[in-house]
């Protein structure tokens, strides 16, 4: 029986015998999408990619805290290559650097390209990245920072 899809190769020793000989030869099984199927897998990851990718933001229109761009779907053997055209604002893991984002969020265009085996297809995804909030007691020590720089100013 050959593994599920994603699941690896599974290698199988067989003997074969001809005449009076036998051979060893080892035969690796793996299950392989047809391209009907890998269409559909790839159709149906373009669907569910976006609420995958969250992580702790509730929409990919408000996104304050870094994205899940992970490099695989489990157990469909697609890994995933993502790139963002803003890469000072959030890098191709998902990490989100606060120096450059404003309080109207910017907008950035996340690039995900689904590859399985030769087959590949790119799918592009809009998302506007805010400045994290701040904790109330991280607003207090900021602003008490503040009024001591403005002081010792």
């Amino acid at each position: 029986m050959r593994e599920e899809h994603g699941k690896g190769n599974k290698t199988e020793e067989l003997e074969a015998k001809i005449g009076n000989d036998c051979e060893k030869i080892q035969i690796d099984l793996e299950q392989e999408y047809s391209e009907t199927e890998i269409a559909d897998v790839f159709r149906d990851a373009e669907q569910k990619l976006g609420q995958m990718i969250l992580g702790e933001n509730t929409s990919l229109d408000e996104v304050r805290s870094d994205l899940n761009l992970f490099s695989s779907i489990p157990d469909t053997g697609i890994s995933i290559e993502w790139d963002s055209d803003r890469h000072q604002v959030i890098d191709s893991q998902g990490t989100i650097f606060q120096d450059d984002l404003t309080e109207d969020g910017t907008l950035v265009k996340l690039t995900a390209k689904l590859k399985y085996k030769e087959q590949s297809e790119k799918y592009e995804f809009y998302v506007r990245i805010f400045p994290a909030r701040e904790s109330k007691k991280e607003k207090i020590v900021r602003e008490l920072k503040e009024a001591v720089q403005k002081e010792e100013e």
